[in-house]
């Protein structure tokens, strides 16, 4: 699975929004979404994680690699028109032996493509349904947590399946080519926020009822 390089508030989220995180060894196909992070992620219903579906997706393959998406909420709030930005895309592998996955993506902010840095990842739960784990910086950094007890888990993230949107819901309506817009108009369209709003969940249920039509 991926988790999406967005703007976040809160640091540990930010990290985890670099971070892919599904396994080629895994059954993991499908579209998902990052839970919000620490206290924030027990404030939102169920049903609001899945709206939220609709806003910023992430479509997982079984052989590893994955795509993050964000909605241009300018475009469809002007004409209703749902139309997904790609953020970032990239593959992963994992190190049975180690139980460690590593990742390597590519960013499409500000209309040009750029390597972004491995990253690493480590699963506490890996099913077709929900993912959560540990995301390091490098190999090292996770030897050192997992030496010191595994705490605490400042990387710590978690995604769940999107029961109401299909990969193919999401690449019919992708824009094609790179991000045409800048990091910072990218960052005003995310929905990423520690404190999302009423507006942001009815939003994104219309953009659900756009997608079913």
């Amino acid at each position: 699975m991926s988790a999406v390089k967005y703007l976040f508030a809160a640091s540990a989220f930010a990290l985890a929004s670099t971070l892919p995180a599904h396994a080629a060894d895994y059954s993991v196909d499908g579209v998902f979404v990052l839970e919000m992070p620490g206290d924030s992620a027990t404030k939102e219903s169920p049903a609001n994680l899945q709206l939220r579906c609709a806003l910023v997706p992430t479509v997982n393959h079984k052989d590893g690699t994955f795509a993050t998406y964000f909605l241009d909420r300018e475009k469809f709030l002007k004409d209703g028109t749902v139309s997904y930005i790609r953020n970032n895309d990239g593959a992963c592998s994992m190190d049975a032996a180690a139980s460690l996955e590593s990742c390597k993506s590519t960013s499409y902010l500000n209309t040009s493509r750029a390597p972004e840095a491995d990253t690493y990842n480590f699963y506490n739960t890996l099913s077709p349904q929900r993912l959560d784990g540990v995301s390091f910086p490098s190999v090292d950094d996770f030897k050192a947590w997992d030496a010191g007890g595994r705490k605490p888990d400042k990387g710590a993230w978690a995604q769940d399946i999107c029961d109401g949107i299909t990969m193919e819901m999401v690449t019919k309506h992708e824009i094609p080519g790179t991000n045409p817009l800048s990091p910072e108009e990218s960052g005003k369209q995310m929905f990423y926020t520690a404190d999302p709003k009423q507006e942001d969940y009815d939003l994104a249920a219309k953009v659900m009822a756009a997608l079913k039509k």
